[in-house]
C-alpha cells in the first residue's frame, strides 16, 4: 500500500508528487503485483480548494472622458470617447482617418454617420476594448458589418473563430454571413456540412437561400447535380 499527500506547496505549486517507479511496482518482491495482477484503488479527500484567480475585464465608460481618450466620436448624437491611436492600431480606417492627413486628424469631435447605431457601435468597441463577451449570435451579424466597414480585422478574425466554434446557429445562416463577409473559413466549413441531397433540398428551400451570391449558388446546384449522380450510380 501506498500514499501520497498532495500539497499547493509542493512541485511548483501544482501537487503532483513523485510517483513510485514503474519497476518498482511490477517488481513481485515489493509486494504490488500478485499473480500478474496490479489493482489500483485511488481515495481522495480536498481538504483545500486553491482556485486560480480570474482577472475582471476593465470597464470602460465610453461616454465619459478618461486619461485614455483623446477624441470623441458621435454615434446618434451621442458621444463616444475613445482613443486616436489605439483604434489606429486596430483599424487602417481610422488609421488613414487621423495620421493621413485627413480634416478630421485635428477635430475634437467626428460624427460616424447616421446609419450607425449606437447600441450596435458600443458592442463593438466593448469586444474591440476586450471589457466583454458580447459577440452572440443575436448580434454577429450587425457587430461584423461595423467590423468590416471599418477594418477591424482582430475582431473579424474572432467572429469567425466564434462562427466556427458556434453550435446554435444553423449552417445555412452560417453560409449566408460567410458569404456576405467573405469569410472562406466559415464558408468552407459550411459547405461541407451539405453532403447529401437532403441537406441541400433543405438549403434550396431556406430563407437564407435567396441571399447567397450566385458564385455560391453555382457552387451549390454543382454539388447537388455530383450528388444526385453518386446516387443514381449506387442504385442500379
Amino acid at each position: 500500500e501506498m500514499s501520497y499527500r498532495f500539497s499547493s506547496s509542493s512541485s511548483g505549486g501544482y501537487g503532483t508528487p513523485n510517483w513510485v517507479e514503474f519497476a518498482k511496482v511490477i517488481d513481485p518482491e515489493e509486494g504490488y503485483c500478485k499473480d500478474d495482477i496490479i489493482i489500483v484503488e485511488a481515495r481522495i479527500t480536498v481538504e483545500s480548494d486553491h482556485g486560480s484567480r480570474f482577472r475582471r475585464r476593465t470597464e470602460i465608460e465610453f461616454g465619459n472622458p478618461s486619461d485614455l481618450s483623446d477624441i470623441v466620436l458621435i454615434v446618434e448624437g451621442k458621444q463616444m470617447h475613445v482613443s486616436r491611436q489605439f483604434l489606429a492600431a486596430q483599424s487602417s480606417y481610422f488609421r488613414s482617418l487621423f495620421y493621413r492627413g485627413f480634416k478630421e486628424s485635428n477635430e475634437p469631435a467626428i460624427h460616424m454617420g447616421e446609419d450607425v447605431k449606437f447600441e450596435e457601435f458600443t458592442a463593438l468597441l466593448k469586444v474591440l476594448y476586450r471589457t466583454a463577451h458580447l459577440v452572440a449570435d443575436t448580434n454577429v451579424v450587425p457587430i461584423l458589418a461595423l467590423a468590416d466597414r471599418f477594418d477591424f480585422k482582430m475582431i473579424i478574425d474572432e467572429i469567425e473563430l466564434f462562427l466556427m466554434r458556434s453550435d446554435k446557429m444553423g449552417p445555412d445562416r452560417k453560409l449566408r454571413i460567410a458569404d456576405e463577409f467573405r469569410l472562406a473559413t466559415v464558408k468552407d466549413a459550411a459547405l461541407d456540412y451539405f453532403d447529401c441531397l437532403s441537406k441541400i433540398d433543405k438549403l434550396l428551400d431556406s430563407p437564407e437561400f435567396p441571399s447567397l451570391s450566385k458564385e455560391l449558388t453555382d457552387v451549390i446546384f454543382k454539388k447537388y447535380v455530383r450528388l444526385r449522380k453518386v446516387e443514381e450510380l449506387k442504385a442500379k
